[in-house]
Order: structure tokens, then C-alpha cells, then sequence
């Protein structure tokens, strides 16, 4: 005897008991379905997690202020497959995000912070109270 398969949702009988298990419908996840798919921050945004040669382990973050960061270095540089998601590690500071509102200044900023690191030249950014860097200059 063939099964037989049902092309539309209405040819599918819902079950006296209410139990939907077996429909292929949404249901109601419970908190050990949650616990098991929590992604975090890092994994949603693919921020970097190694630091590179010679910064310090468990560095603790600087907090977003909104302000000018000068004279500093750039010691290392991120990025993975997702659009505009680029980070520098600014040496005694820790990894920076480079704003990713544009196109063209986000292309600019990695091509001004990657030259930085290659060169060891100093740079400025400008950092946001959103955690972004969203100016640099390289001197």
C-alpha cells in the first residue's frame, strides 16, 4: 500500500488530541530548545577572538565614549565573508569595529588602518559612543 502525499495543508487532518508533533507546524519551543541555540555577540557579528602577538590576555574593553583616541598603533586586522565587518586591534586598546555605515568610508578606514599596520605608522580614529571607529587619519 503507497502513502499517500498531501499536496495542500488542508488535506492534512488535525489530530482529536491537538497534538501537532507530527504535522511539520511551528510550535512553542521550551528553554532547553533556547539554551541549545543561544548564539552570542561574537558569533552573530563575527568579531575576532584571538588577539595577536604580544597584547595582553583578557584585555578588559575601553568603553565607547565618543572621543578622539591619538597617537595610537595598529598591531593587527580582521575581517570574514560578511559585508562591511572589518576590525583593527589598536595596540593597549583592544579590537575596534570599523563603522560600516558606508560603502566608501569603510573601504577608506580598512585601507587607512591595514596601510597603518604595515607601515607602523601612528594613527587617529574617532571613536563613538556606539562602539564604532568612525574617522581616521594616518600620519
Amino acid at each position: 500500500m503507497s502513502k499517500a502525499v498531501h499536496d495542500r495543508p488542508s488535506d492534512i487532518a488535525t489530530p482529536s488530541t491537538g497534538d501537532t508533533t507530527d504535522l511539520g507546524v511551528p510550535r512553542q519551543l521550551s528553554s532547553a530548545d533556547l539554551s541549545d541555540s543561544v548564539l552570542t555577540t561574537r558569533d552573530v557579528l563575527g568579531v575576532p577572538t584571538s588577539e595577536p602577538p604580544g597584547s595582553a590576555a583578557g584585555q578588559a574593553a575601553v568603553a565607547a565614549v565618543g572621543a578622539w583616541q591619538s597617537d595610537k598603533r595598529i598591531s593587527a586586522m580582521w575581517c570574514n565573508r560578511s559585508p562591511r565587518n572589518a576590525f583593527m586591534h589598536v595596540t593597549g586598546i583592544g579590537w575596534k569595529r570599523l563603522s560600516p555605515a558606508s560603502e566608501a568610508s569603510w573601504n577608506a578606514m580598512v585601507m587607512l588602518a591595514t596601510q597603518a599596520r604595515q607601515t607602523g605608522c601612528r594613527i587617529d580614529y574617532r571613536d563613538e559612543a556606539d562602539g564604532l571607529v568612525h574617522e581616521i587619519y594616518l600620519w
